[in-house]
């Protein structure tokens, strides 16, 4: 991948924020007063919203009827689902396809894609009332 100027820095960098940000969103979800329902509401959204962040509206690359970057039915196997799929589609025998540029350019956009919606979803979970 690297040889195609591809590399995970992105998508690393997202998750690594995502995971920093999640141990916050726990640590406050831990110590939430129950009986408050405005922060049980408060909660509720940001995780509603957090899932909604991996639905990608234009949808998966070839797979346009499937919107969630994170997880899907594989389109190798009937009988098991894919976590990203979207980048195991686009190298998927990758070395097998004679348009390898088009190949290699679709998975560059898709991981970019990926990072952005990682990113996306880690900014649902931060405390409204830090910003």
């Amino acid at each position: 991948m690297n040889e195609h100027g591809i590399t995970f820095d992105a998508m690393f960098s997202a998750v690594d924020n995502l995971t920093n940000v999640a141990t916050d969103f726990h640590a406050n979800v831990k110590d939430m007063d129950l009986s408050d329902i405005l922060a049980v509401r408060k909660v509720n959204d940001q995780l509603m919203l957090f899932e909604r962040a991996f639905i990608d509206p234009l949808g998966l690359p070839d797979r346009k009827f499937l919107k969630h970057v994170v997880f899907a039915p594989s389109s190798k196997n009937y009988y098991a689902g894919d976590a990203f799929p979207g980048l195991l589609d686009g190298l998927y025998r990758i070395d097998e396809d004679p348009d390898q540029d088009g190949r290699w350019d679709a998975v560059r956009e898709h991981m970019a894609v990926v990072a952005f919606m990682i990113q996306s979803a880690a900014s649902t979970l931060k405390d409204v009332t830090e910003y």
